[in-house]
């Protein structure tokens, strides 16, 4: 356990450093900016890949496969680091978009889904159903505004060739698997000290791949992206939280310190946690409402009255389950209440019987020999009494 603690120590200390020399040496020498960015961003990787690694000799078998998903998804990722070195430095070649790196970028994101997929713990059928719901809600709401303003517009450019359609159509679906990645993550979250640390990493390192495939499609729409960019580190540096989630994620066997953990099954989820759950899939689908009541609402003044309606049952659906929400939240903390009173009702018998036991010690011995003093002899006289009469 102490060598797991050092590891993690080192790991953020040694991320911390990367961050400030790769960030410094890009705003210094902004001439060899090309070069910084393709010798440290393979750097960024290979260290996340040695450190899932390692912390996989400790993995509980439940979370095996998910890291070596998460493993597979770096190395693929690595090989695309490893391919634009080569064209940019040894061949002192622009990389054209698209190229073979976009393919092992778009598989490694592929890879990083699965990961989660197999990440995710749902106990009870009521669970899966309910976050599969909130996630199709706010999902079909996001595809369908990525679709409209994203997608079609790439799909009618008719400067694009098939190859370049394809590829810029495949980031945008990408980004949707991190943004699914990330919802999925949230409506399962539960404060279990076993996990809770890794799941921030884990969701920190999808929200900054999310961030920087956002600013790099924008900047290769507007043609303003070069390699050596401000958002390159991005990649890496969610690379490597990845690797230091998996130091908190599973890697504790039942005999040591999480013997006495909480079962993350009785763990109560906190309110503000409760509060953005129900809140995420109605404020998607308002959105959506929005966006389609600007682009029709002068065409037909019926619209204007069903989105006023659709918005005031969502208003009142969502108040209903923040109530049930409440009462639940309330139900829970006087289950608990009585659970430490009962508790607390259990230790004070305890003591009682042990009390018991002395005061009774005390009235049957001498309190200055310890012997048994005339009321203990004639008691057990009496039970000896009781005892032969039976018998005859």
């Amino acid at each position: 356990m102490e060598r797991l603690q050092t590891i993690r120590k080192y790991a953020n200390i040694a991320l911390f450093t990367y961050i400030i020399i790769y960030y410094g040496l890009l705003l210094l020498f902004p001439d060899h900016k090309v070069l910084i960015a393709d010798l440290f961003n393979p750097i960024g990787v290979f260290s996340s890949i040695c450190i899932i690694g390692w912390s996989m000799k400790r993995q509980l078998d439940q979370y095996k496969k998910t890291w070596a998903a998460f493993l597979l998804g770096n190395v693929i990722f690595l090989f695309g680091d490893l391919l634009w070195f080569y064209y940019e430095i040894l061949l002192k070649q622009e990389v054209m978009f698209p190229s073979n790196c976009d393919a092992f970028y778009l598989i490694s994101t592929f890879c990083y889904f699965i990961g989660v997929i197999f990440y995710i713990n749902i106990e009870s059928i009521y669970n899966i159903i309910r976050t599969s719901l909130d996630l199709l809600i706010t999902m079909v709401a996001l595809t369908t505004l990525c679709w409209e303003y994203i997608l079609m517009p790439i799909y009618h450019d008719v400067s694009l060739s098939v190859m370049e359609k394809l590829v810029s159509l495949a980031y945008p679906i990408t980004d949707l698997s991190y943004l699914t990645a990330l919802l999925l993550l949230f409506f399962t979250y539960r404060p279990d000290k076993g996990k809770s640390k890794g799941n921030i990493l884990i969701v920190a390192a999808f929200l900054l791949w999310f961030i920087a495939d956002q600013l790099y499609s924008a900047g290769n729409a507007i043609n303003i992206y070069e390699s050596g960019n401000l958002i390159d580190p991005l990649w890496p540096i969610g690379a490597w939280l990845l690797g230091i989630a998996s130091l908190w994620t599973g890697t504790l066997k039942p005999d040591a310190d999480m013997k006495s953990s909480i079962d993350p099954s009785m763990v109560n989820t906190r309110p503000i946690v409760m509060f953005l759950r129900i809140m995420v899939p109605y404020l998607s689908f308002c959105l959506l409402i929005v966006v389609v009541s600007m682009k029709y609402l002068t065409k037909d003044p019926l619209i204007a009255g069903i989105v006023i309606i659709a918005l005031l049952i969502i208003a009142r659906q969502v108040f209903t389950l923040l109530e049930n929400q409440r009462l639940l939240f309330t139900i829970k903390q006087s289950n608990q209440s009585l659970e430490e009173s009962k508790q607390n009702l259990e230790v004070q018998n305890i003591w009682l019987q042990k009390l018991n036991y002395l005061k009774e010690q005390e009235a049957q011995t001498d309190f200055l020999t310890g012997l048994y003093n005339r009321r203990c002899v004639d008691h057990k006289i009496k039970t000896l009494l009781l005892v032969s009469n039976s018998i005859l």
